[in-house]
């Protein structure tokens, strides 16, 4: 299966990176690395479309394609032959994680923007430890890094430009600053209820159940006797299904309310709603704090296990309230 997937991605690297299946037609595509309609590149599609851009989403599901095709118009199902159309006539890929969210290669003459949100809290690309491994693996194979595939980095603070020019090693003029559309959509919807909470945690290949118990057991005391009445539980996409049962009536015995939300639903329609953040080492923190001036809480009972993974952490440059 390895090799059918190597020999896959070799063919359509020859064929879509040179002229031979090039049909340069001014469309401009959308897509998320989640498998929904969600990350800042949501917002840019709905600016586009508003615009009237000739720009189209790449939906992965067909229920998602049919939603979306009622409200937007111009959306396309991945792998259908109207899809492999569009991106032949694609001179502009918008991402949000790397170039598979359009496409598994890059074709040629097309411009790859990515839109970052928030800023890093976990080291990447060569200031960690762990990546630069990965790093080292992937040149040595001769493959080209996920960074040196996108031809313009989107970021809303001049502090994450010069972080991802030192960490990924690319030029500056590669980075520019500017306010995106999920900024703007942030700061028009900002009448938040400051009973509310949002709890988001980051995802984990072990020990995600036992986490998200302790991380719990632990907002029974702190939001005991706070001002919250309602707290959203939003998990990571790829968390695996976690029944919440066994806590509702416990909340409720403190005056909270629990709402656990679809773990596909975008985070960003949540943060207007609330007036507290809870988290543990995700980015998302700034989006909340630079446009909403939320409260934010950072729960980090693994922080040493964490850096170790992650080669190390940034420091935190927002006001915040740290748990470990």
């Amino acid at each position: 299966m390895h090799s059918l997937k190597k020999f896959i991605k070799f063919l359509g690297e020859r064929l879509f990176s040179s002229r031979i299946l090039r049909f340069p037609g001014g469309i401009l595509l959308y897509g998320s690395g989640f498998k929904s309609f969600s990350s800042p590149t949501k917002y840019e599609y709905i600016n586009a479309i508003k615009k009237g851009l000739n720009a189209y989403w790449i939906a992965r599901s067909f229920s998602e394609y049919l939603r979306l095709k009622k409200q937007y118009g111009l959306v396309l199902l991945k792998w259908t032959p109207s899809y492999f159309l569009r991106v032949c006539q694609s001179s502009e890929w918008h991402i949000s994680h790397n170039i598979s969210d359009i496409f598994p290669v890059k074709i040629i003459n097309v411009k790859v923007i990515n839109y970052w949100h928030g800023e890093p809290i976990k080291y990447i690309g060569y200031d960690s430890d762990v990546e630069l491994e990965w790093i080292q693996k992937k040149l040595s194979s001769g493959e080209k890094l996920p960074y040196d595939l996108v031809d313009l980095y989107l970021v809303p603070s001049t502090r994450l430009q010069k972080r991802l020019v030192s960490a990924f090693r690319i030029d500056s003029h590669r980075v520019l600053v500017k306010e995106t559309a999920l900024t703007k959509f942030l700061q028009q919807h900002d009448e938040f209820d400051k009973s509310a909470a949002l709890f988001c945690p980051t995802f984990r290949i072990s020990n995600e159940s036992d986490r998200l118990n302790l991380i719990l057991e632990s907002l029974l005391v702190s939001l005991n006797n706070f001002h919250t009445k309602v707290l959203y539980i939003k998990l990571h996409p790829h968390t695996k299904h976690w029944e919440f049962e066994c806590y509702y009536e416990r909340f409720r015995a403190i005056g909270v309310e629990l709402k656990p939300v679809d773990r596909q639903l975008d985070i960003y329609s949540l943060l207007p709603r609330v007036g507290l953040l809870i988290t543990d080492y995700s980015s998302i923190i700034y989006d909340s704090y630079n446009a909403l001036q939320h409260d934010i809480w950072l729960i980090q009972f693994d922080y040493d296990e964490f850096v170790k993974e992650h080669g190390g952490l940034y420091p935190v440059t927002i006001p915040c309230k740290v748990f470990r």
